[in-house]
């Protein structure tokens, strides 16, 4: 029988989530390539790193600059290798990850760069909800003022009337969330919630909380 082709991920890189003043998405990224480099130092990216697939949503709004591939590969110092930005909303940078598996298991590519990256902190809350709402069908959502948690809260409604999921269970994965992120010392929130304090904190868009969003 034929053997699958194998890929594996040898190294990671990750910065601190948070508001991080005075850093770029292009900076945050080579940041994390640096630590993914000191964790493999067998690893010579000029010569072994063939291709870097970049997950970016919405860089153009956010730091007003597109073309992700090529900024990123000149920020980590891999040109001229190839490089692809991949804009698939929350998914860009699973995307971007799915592609490099299937370059590498193909044989395209030996070695490949793969991550994800989005500063968003530094916009307003108008804004950023504009620019999120970009991932949305316009004509249909957006323009009639559906917003991202908008668009979460119907799919958990629809959820709900499906399988009889009640809030108290979607608070569950919020208080799960925080449990974890509260030892995760590069989370962005490093504080547990209860499932009293997730189920009381002021609506999102129902049945989506505050600490659900």
């Amino acid at each position: 029988m034929k053997r699958e082709p194998l890929a594996a991920v040898v190294s990671v890189g990750m910065t601190k989530f948070g508001k991080l003043p005075g850093y770029s998405a292009r900076e945050l990224f080579a940041l994390a390539f640096k630590e993914a480099l000191e964790r493999c130092p067998e690893l010579d990216p000029k010569r072994d790193i063939q291709a870097i697939f970049v997950g970016n949503m919405a860089g153009e709004g956010w730091e007003h600059q597109g073309h992700w591939g090529p900024i990123i590969a000149d920020w980590t110092g891999l040109v001229p290798k190839a490089s692809v930005r991949f804009e698939n909303a929350c998914a860009s940078s699973g995307a971007a990850f799915r592609c490099a598996v299937m370059a590498v298991k193909s044989g395209l590519v030996d070695v490949a760069l793969v991550g994800g990256v989005e500063k968003m902190t530094h916009r307003t809350t108008p804004e950023s909800t504009e620019f999120l709402a970009l991932a949305s069908d316009h004509p249909f959502e957006q323009f009639h003022g559906l917003t991202f948690p908008g668009l979460y809260a119907l799919m958990a409604t629809a959820h709900m009337h499906k399988y009889g999921t009640t809030e108290e269970q979607l608070a569950m994965v919020a208080v799960k969330a925080h449990k974890y992120g509260a030892l995760n010392p590069k989370a962005h929130f490093q504080k547990p919630v209860t499932l009293e304090k997730a189920l009381s904190s002021r609506v999102i868009a129902w049945p989506l909380k505050l600490y659900d969003c």
